[in-house]
């Protein structure tokens, strides 16, 4: 006797419509014994349809299209409410020791205010936040990003130790060294803007992407590209205060990383020496 395999399984006729649905495609389904089944009851007729009923509309439910990737720029954070700024520079580093505006004072060893000249200020450095060391000592630009710094400015024959106040966008360390959110830089540009009020600088050199962001949007223009606010004089409007010229440049931290931008950096910091010249002609 000859094996003719296992015989083809009985399905109903509901089910071949379900098996048709799910794309088992007919010459497959011909295998199959087609049992003619007498129509169920009314009591179960809702039980014998629900299994075909379900998984098909789960199968034919629409997958939404995927929506195209843009590059989406950062919401806009405006900052706290307005408080009276301190009218002295005691009052104001007091206030940033005690500052609770953000969660970065949480791992902070001191907040970093800045240092530098308190009177008759050429300039004012902005970079972004303090490092680990800046954290510990309570001082801007330590290490080695800072000494390169030092060493850049002296040979664009602008004199590191004179005139020149030191300060960031945050005062206190984010952890792991990451950059300051959009929210923390809101929380503490009033100390900032209360510095830049009590020192009037005769300009503001920017360092880094944020640096230069921050102090230089817009209301048209949340976001300008940094490489655009590079290689020319910038302005910053502080109301009630006055306009300080900016020039922006890259942060010293990122050109230990790309050296390949030190020549640009140069060009820049021989804008900012041409500019220093022109306020004492």
């Amino acid at each position: 006797m000859v094996d003719q395999g296992p015989r083809a399984p009985r399905i109903s006729s509901a089910q071949r419509l379900w098996l048709l649905e799910l794309g088992v495609e007919k010459p497959l389904l011909a295998r199959f014994d087609i049992q003619k089944s007498r129509p169920a009851p009314p009591s179960e007729r809702a039980v014998a349809v629900q299994p075909s009923v379900e998984p098909t509309s789960l199968l034919r439910r629409p997958v939404p299209a995927a929506e195209p990737h843009q590059k989406t720029q950062p919401v806009p954070v405006k900052p706290p409410a307005a408080v009276e700024s301190p009218t002295d520079w005691a009052s104001l580093e007091a206030r940033i020791q005690a500052c609770e505006a953000c969660e970065l004072y949480a791992g902070r060893q001191r907040a970093v205010a800045g240092s530098g000249a308190l009177e008759n200020v050429q300039w004012l450095v902005v970079g972004e936040a303090p490092g680990e060391r800046d954290d510990r000592l309570g001082q801007p630009f330590q290490g080695k990003a800072g000494e390169l710094l030092q060493g850049m400015l002296h040979a664009a024959g602008i004199d590191p130790s004179e005139a020149i106040f030191y300060t960031n966008l945050v005062k206190c360390r984010p952890r792991s060294n990451r950059l300051p959110t959009a929210q923390e830089i809101a929380s503490c540009l009033p100390h900032l803007h209360s510095q830049i009020a009590l020192l009037k600088p005769r300009g503001i050199l920017a360092l880094g992407r944020l640096a230069a962001q921050t102090l230089l949007a817009t209301e048209t223009q949340k976001n300008p590209g940094f490489e655009a606010l590079r290689g020319k004089v910038q302005s910053f409007t502080l109301t009630g205060v006055g306009t300080f010229p900016v020039v922006v440049t890259y942060h010293p931290a990122s050109l230990l990383s790309r050296p390949r931008h030190k020549g640009a950096s140069w060009r820049d910091l021989n804008l900012a020496r041409d500019l220093g010249k022109s306020w004492s002609a």
